[in-house]
């Protein structure tokens, strides 16, 4: 979480179009769990709604357990007490849960070494950790309207999905029988730049995004 996971989200921010659906949908569940008497805050019962999908959205054998490890997260607005009230664009007060603090997120268009540098200064990632991390980008699909990117599609075909796809598109990957040869491995898609005109949203600039191109890219 950028800035501490405090269970605030700032819907202001564009980058953060789309999250009010899963805020939405755990509005029931934040009635009745986050209380003194379970001990859990609203950014415990997020975090633990996260790892939940993390885990039912497995598909396989051996399926990897991801156990909430520890609660106390403090909400922002416990965090910010004696600090004015979260305030929107207009300098109204709002609820911290939606409209707060306001931070800094990654520009979406980072090359690898901005990626990496970001992760590392931000979260003490590694060049591994951060690669890892960015599987995330096997679940879930984007929307022109949300982020200006088109993929409604997903990133991957499968995007319900945890697993290894998204690396799987990236570089090449096994063949039916699961184990990766070094040729494979090394056949990777033909990938090539396009520009998305978002001229019609003025908060939205227009993106740039890679496309996969149909056959392997004869690796080497």
């Amino acid at each position: 979480c950028v800035g501490g996971c405090d269970g605030c989200v700032n819907l202001d921010n564009i980058d953060n179009r789309g999250l009010e659906i899963p805020i939405g949908a755990l509005d029931d569940l934040m009635m009745n769990h986050p209380t003194s008497q379970t001990g859990l805050s609203r950014a415990d019962t997020w975090a633990l709604a996260a790892l939940t999908a993390a885990e039912v959205s497995q598909n396989g054998n051996n399926p990897l357990d991801f156990p909430l490890d520890w609660v106390g997260r403090v909400d922002c607005e416990e965090l910010m007490m004696g600090s004015p009230p979260c305030q929107n664009a207009n300098g109204d007060d709002v609820p911290c849960s939606t409209s707060g603090p306001r931070r800094e997120l990654p520009l979406p268009d980072l090359n690898t070494t901005g990626v990496l540098h970001y992760f590392a200064t931000t979260f003490g990632f590694s060049a591994r950790e951060t690669a890892a991390i960015m599987g995330a980008h096997t679940l879930g699909e984007l929307s022109i309207q949300n982020s200006g990117f088109p993929g409604n599609n997903g990133w991957v075909s499968r995007q319900l999905v945890l697993d290894n796809q998204y690396y799987r598109g990236l570089v090449g990957g096994a063949g039916n029988d699961g184990v990766a040869t070094q040729e494979e491995l090394l056949d990777a898609p033909n990938w090539f730049i396009r520009e998305q005109d978002n001229t019609n949203d003025p908060d939205i600039p227009n993106r740039f995004f890679w496309v996969r191109g149909r056959g392997g890219g004869g690796g080497g």
